[in-house]
């Protein structure tokens, strides 16, 4: 048993859904499968229950979940602890969020580890907010290609943008929506015609993907969605959805939260789209930078595993 396996074990059991982990790993549904198995050999038990074509953690893969997360928090202490010598770093990062800022946390967590003195202030904005590219931030995050597009034309001689990675968009449904029990029969994708008669909770003001989802010619949905109510609140939203007065479409990013905030929510790829999105992160020109502000920025590109930036 290696760290490797046990680390595609725990993203098994947090998903308990074979490609939406290999999806979010970048490996093959056989990959994974091949290293469940060799777990599951070593130890002599099942871990998941296998239903159907999905599995569910049982009581013994709940059992070496325990010691394995907390096997992997002291291996990656240690880690951190030695690896922290090296920086020497600090100093302030601003970061301006018109996607959602949660987003970035897990690369952000992983970098104040080793940079301990470097302070991160984070600022999330909604689309109704005004000035996107206020020169006082070092970044900004979003995830709209156009707005990417009038910021530079702008203010072309600040920033520089990257995309970090691109994702999927899901429809997302709450226990209480009296179509829940029949959409979660339907499997990994879901026929998005069945909700014709349902509310959608959308963004509040130019949801380019909800629109784009619903009224594109080449995605043959055939109708205009009724919208319960709009808001760029993301907490909202999630309320909106426990109360099964609507549904609604997210980003794969968003998925684990909104599962935190709404118990039993459940996530389909719709059938006939592919809608995807990609996550930008924006930096002002080099020169404008202090030395944490790049350092920082070559990091993002490291964890994302982005080639370096030479751009000035």
């Amino acid at each position: 048993m290696n760290l490797k396996q046990i680390e595609y074990f725990l993203h098994l059991a947090r998903f308990e859904h074979v490609s939406q982990t290999a999806d979010f790993l970048n490996v093959s549904q056989p990959t994974l499968s091949k290293s469940l198995s060799a777990i599951e050999q070593e130890l002599g038990v099942e871990l998941f229950d296998r239903i159907g074509n999905g599995i569910k953690l049982n009581e013994n893969g709940a059992r070496f979940r325990d010691y394995a997360e907390k096997a992997l928090e002291y291996l990656n202490s240690g880690i951190i602890s030695v690896k922290q010598t090296k920086y020497e770093i600090s100093g302030s990062i601003s970061i301006s969020c018109w996607s959602y800022a949660s987003i970035l946390l897990p690369c952000i967590n992983e970098y104040t580890a080793l940079n301990p003195y470097v302070n991160i202030n984070i600022m999330q904005y909604t689309h109704d907010s005004s000035n996107p590219s206020d020169p006082s931030f070092d970044f900004m995050l979003t995830s709209a290609n156009a707005a990417v597009d009038a910021i530079k034309e702008s203010n072309e001689q600040f920033w520089v943008s990257q995309t970090l990675f691109r994702e999927k968009m899901f429809l997302v449904i709450a226990p209480r929506h009296p179509l829940y029990e029949e959409a979660c029969s339907q499997g990994d994708d879901i026929d998005v015609d069945m909700f014709k008669e349902s509310r959608f909770v959308g963004m509040k003001r130019n949801d380019t993907i909800f629109t784009g989802m619903m009224t594109h010619p080449s995605q043959k949905f055939g109708f205009v969605p009724k919208t319960y109510f709009q808001t760029d609140d993301f907490v909202v939203r999630c309320h909106a959805l426990e109360a099964g007065i609507g549904v609604a479409l997210l980003p794969e990013a968003c998925i684990e939260d909104a599962k935190k905030l709404c118990p039993g929510l459940c996530a389909f790829e719709i059938k006939g789209a592919q809608k995807e999105r990609d996550i930008i992160f924006m930096r002002k020109k080099k020169n404008l930078l202090s030395e944490s502000a790049i350092d920082f920025w070559d990091f993002v590109l490291e964890y994302y595993g982005l080639p370096k930036d030479e751009r000035k």
